[in-house]
């Protein structure tokens, strides 16, 4: 097992060092001087709620996001088509269009990902978020720095994703240097994600993450690679890293 898992953690370290990071209280960054251009990535947050709204916002522009922040449906998506988020934090049941709502909007019409953050945990919710593609559901209420490694997640999820997409849409499963391991470098850049999902879900280390990816791995007679990007290219994130693990 240690075979296994030693490779992986080499590999994982420079992402679980940012999803390690804390939240920095003492540190504010005032969101004019962070133009999105510059920023982490840019993040879409919307809820009806406007105390955890503006607590949120404020706490994701200290963390190093560009946060466009709106409390109901309809302004959510006009902010999407405008600007283009990386990801969008979207609250569930809301007055107008509902978080459910706006997030079919943005698969079908902007292509903006997006993660749940609500008080509601019912399980047909839960199912309908699946449904949707979402890439992760988070429960309320939740602290910044509990929520900046889901988004962190998220982001690299989604990247992952995209670049898979270019790969199937284009027919080139090489690198672009012609030596054909373009799907094999997708796996491997699947590596961190994983156990940063597994991380996150269960609220464990790199090492017990590691491990738990390495032993299914060897149950399933596959590489640590394919079983990660089994756990991150499943639109049921969620659900699947607890099955696998």
């Amino acid at each position: 097992m240690l075979r296994i898992v030693k490779p992986v953690l080499r590999i994982v370290k420079p992402v679980l060092r940012l999803l390690g990071r804390r939240y920095n209280a003492a540190s504010p960054i005032n969101s004019l001087e962070r133009p999105m251009e510059t920023s982490k990535g840019k993040l879409l947050l919307c809820d009806d709620e406007r105390l955890v709204l503006a607590t949120l916002a404020e706490g994701l522009r200290r963390a190093g996001y560009a946060v466009l922040e709106t409390d109901n449906g309809d302004d959510a998506i006009l902010l999407a088509r405008e600007h283009k988020p990386d990801l969008a934090v979207l609250d569930i049941r809301m007055h107008g269009k509902s978080g459910l709502d706006v997030a079919g909007y943005l698969r079908d019409h902007v292509g903006t990902p997006y993660i749940f953050l609500s008080a509601c945990n019912d399980s047909d919710v839960i199912a309908q978020a699946n449904e949707l593609g979402a890439l992760d559901f988070i429960v309320k209420p939740v602290a910044v720095r509990h929520l900046l490694p889901s988004i962190e997640v998220a982001l690299a999820r989604a990247r992952l994703m995209r670049k898979e997409a270019v790969v199937v849409a284009t027919g080139t499963y090489g690198n672009g240097n012609g030596n054909g391991n373009g799907n094999g470098n997708l796996r491997a850049e699947a590596l961190p994600i994983a156990i940063g999902i597994l991380m996150e879900r269960y609220g464990i280390d790199a090492a017990s993450a590691a491990a738990r990816l390495g032993e299914w791995a060897s149950h399933s007679k596959s590489s640590s690679a394919d079983a990660a990007y089994k756990i991150v290219s499943q639109s049921d994130a969620m659900g699947y890293a607890k099955r696998v693990a």
